[in-house]
């Protein structure tokens, strides 16, 4: 309905604020004081209720320009007008109309873009609100009418240059990344920043903690529902935790060239006020999201002193720098190779990083394994009819079983392996398949993995550059299973029916050793491995130590000449046992310098790759000893000051009462009391200690 001031209604009612506003209008003023109170139950309770009601509302709406689609959405919401509107304003109807569209959002009762946006050359659309629907409302309002790839939020009261908007879109795109946050300077001098303003000089990994300066991308911001309405304060980094199963913390960057000018308070009580409602809101965070913290621990405290994080990101950037040599081409597609017993339970989320991959020329073949979960009705249901699926009912083979019914099933030159309980990221087949273009020789190729805890999973030492798989069978299992894949006509090796557990791993190293496979395992995240109980790694530790360890025995003896034995330098060599003294190490040191001397003498062609990569390990195992070390004597150094600080300070008591004493005595000597007077002359000379 197009009405006087020629905005547009979705729906023919006429009254303040739309269809739905007083609804949420009182369910937000309700969460509000559910929050104050900590009482986090209810507060999230109502957040899902204002959800609901945000999809039935329909803003009115304003459209300057042609309404056609853009690579990008700026989005600005505002409560009040402000000075400020129009140097932003400005700034952004004057961005290239071809790659921008912009949202303004009236978050009031009153007219607020009152402003020239009928000079725009932009396409420019502003979305009247009629009544304050909070900032996570009004961004969710946004996410739906954004038609940009990528969307960017800009706070209303700061401003950011042309420059700062195209360098956060560059690293957006470089990385191709799911959000990207700027850095953040102080309009007024004299104010003290807050840390999170600028965490840095470098681009890194970063939650997005700066919501009026980021980029987001929008599928993937609006596949886990978007903002949390309820939030005014941590509404990004919650987004981050919630989006991170489906991405990986190396989508998630911080530019610090793109800068945003913005204050965080007008004065130190209001920031000490808005510190106080953030700690609150970290709080509410952490308790409706399991995760939360730990997705929250592992950006602040691992990632930013982990090389291998660094290598990652630089792997990334290579790897999206241009698309699979094919493109244009017809595409053959990659299998997805997955097996299933009651996975019910993860199927949504299966389904949902399926449907996800930018290369969706995918076959899926799933072996349902006798599941009485209805887990192939549900991927019936989650799964786009535009997948190509083959189920195959397994009927309890077991995992070994399972495996050899989908290798006999698939047909396609490329296979990925893809654990119903895990998550691939986006671009994990259009990955798999410039690694094979970029390296024809590979018969398999392994990504690395992460889970809440840690940036990069695998074996260590952490691969920090291409590494051949015969190299690191030397140390571990070559490469997680969850991210590996091969070529179907390279594999003539089956899995193995009588075991329990370490079947991946004993495939794998079958294949490398007796198959004649040679591959590469690439430091590049590519899925997201959950820990649950029930699987076979929480519940088979024991076994899978077993398998891995005799295999890699067996390497080492083909080496060495010698009889395949499980040492204690191999157990401590792979980490299964930890190295915990000098002595200990030196001993496996010398051992791994006989490995390396004999793989020299036979001339494998991948000695001197060996001989690195152990080196590196045993680099990385004496400096955490070295640490260790300097902590047990800083340790031992703090309990000897503390019990110091305890008996000085009995002693001062001690000696404080003696003389308390002392006084009291000659106080009673000078009384003339001469029946105690002898006595307490002597107790005075014990006292000094005469």
């Amino acid at each position: 309905m197009l009405n006087c001031q020629g905005y547009v209604s979705a729906n023919d009612e006429s009254s303040l604020g739309g269809r739905g506003s007083s609804e949420i209008e009182t369910l937000l003023r309700g969460a509000t004081a559910h929050l104050s109170k900590h009482e986090f139950s209810s507060a999230q309770m109502i957040s899902e209720q204002i959800r609901v009601a945000t999809d039935r509302f329909d803003p009115e709406i304003r459209v300057q320009g042609d309404n056609q689609p853009r690579p990008y959405t700026i989005a600005v919401v505002a409560h009040v007008a402000r000075d400020e509107h129009h140097r932003l304003v400005n700034t952004l109807i004057n961005l290239n109309c071809e790659r921008f569209e912009i949202i303004f959002l009236e978050n009031a009762m009153d007219d607020i873009w009152v402003l020239p946006i009928e000079a725009a050359s932009s396409n420019v659309t502003v979305a009247r609100l009629k009544f304050n629907a909070g900032i996570g409302v009004a961004r969710n309002l946004a996410l739906r009418l954004a038609s940009g790839e990528g969307i960017i939020f800009i706070d209303d009261d700061g401003h950011a240059s042309a420059a700062s908007i195209e360098s956060l879109i560059s690293t957006f795109e470089v990385y191709k990344a799911a959000a990207v946050r700027g850095r953040v300077v102080l309009k007024t001098s004299g104010l003290e920043p807050p840390a999170h303003y600028a965490p840095g000089t470098d681009l890194r990994q970063h939650y997005c903690d700066i919501e009026g300066f980021a980029v987001w991308r929008t599928a993937s911001a609006r596949r886990v529902g978007g903002f949390d309405p309820i939030l005014y304060g941590h509404e990004g980094v919650d987004l981050t935790a919630r989006m991170f199963p489906f991405e990986g913390p190396d989508a998630f960057l911080y530019e610090p060239s793109a800068v945003l000018e913005h204050d965080f308070s007008r004065d130190t009580a209001g920031a000490e006020m808005k510190h106080e409602r953030h700690r609150r809101l970290r709080k509410y965070c952490g308790f409706k999201a399991e995760h939360f913290d730990d997705v929250l621990r592992l950006f602040e405290s691992q990632i930013h002193r982990n090389p291998v994080a660094r290598a990652t990101l630089f792997q990334r950037k290579w790897f999206v720098a241009d698309g699979p040599t094919q493109v244009g081409k017809a595409k053959a597609p990659v299998g997805i190779l997955t097996t299933c017993y009651n996975g019910g339970a993860f199927i949504p989320d299966f389904a949902a990083a399926l449907a996800a991959q930018t290369d969706d020329a995918i076959e899926l073949i799933f072996v349902d394994d006798g599941s009485d979960d209805g887990s192939v009705e549900m991927l019936d249901r989650y799964l786009p009819p535009s997948i190509s699926r083959r189920v195959i009912e397994g009927g309890r083979l077991g995992r070994s079983g399972a495996l050899n019914l989908i290798l006999d099933a698939a047909t396609t030159e490329l296979c990925m392996i893809a654990d119903v309980d895990d998550i691939m990221f986006p671009y994990r087949t259009a990955w798999t398949r410039k690694a094979y273009e970029a390296f024809p020789d590979a018969d398999m190729i392994g990504f690395m993995i992460c889970d809440y805890n840690l940036h990069s999973r695998a074996s260590r030492p952490l691969p920090v550059r291409r590494t051949n798989l015969q190299v690191r069978k030397l140390l571990g299992m070559p490469a997680p299973f969850p991210a590996f894949s091969f070529k179907r006509a390279s594999i003539t090796e089956q899995f193995d029916v009588g075991m329990t557990a370490g079947i991946d791993c004993d495939w794998l190293f079958r294949s490398l050793n007796r198959g004649g496979c040679q591959g590469y395992i690439l430091p590049l995240l590519a899925a997201f491995y959950r820990t649950h109980n029930g699987q076979i790694t929480t519940t088979s530790r024991e076994t899978q130590r077993a398998v891995a360890l005799q295999n890699i025995a067996e390497c080492h003896a083909s080496i060495l000449g010698t009889e395949p034995k499980v040492t204690l330098e191999i157990e401590m060599l792979t980490g299964w046992t930890p190295i915990r003294s000098g002595q200990a190490f030196w001993q496996v040191n010398d051992y791994a310098v006989s490995l390396m001397e004999a793989m020299a003498d036979k001339e494998l062609p991948w000695a001197d790759e060996a001989a690195i990569e152990i080196t590196r390990h045993l680099d990385a195992v004496r400096l955490l000893i070295a640490r260790n070390d300097s902590k047990a004597t800083a340790k031992a150094a703090e309990e000897a000051q503390s019990l110091l600080t305890q008996k000085v300070s009995t002693i001062a008591e001690v000696s404080a009462r003696c003389a308390e004493i002392e006084t009291e005595i000659e106080r009673v000597m000078s009384s003339n009391s001469m029946k105690i007077t002898a006595p307490l002359r002597a107790l005075a000379r014990i006292i000094r200690g005469e």
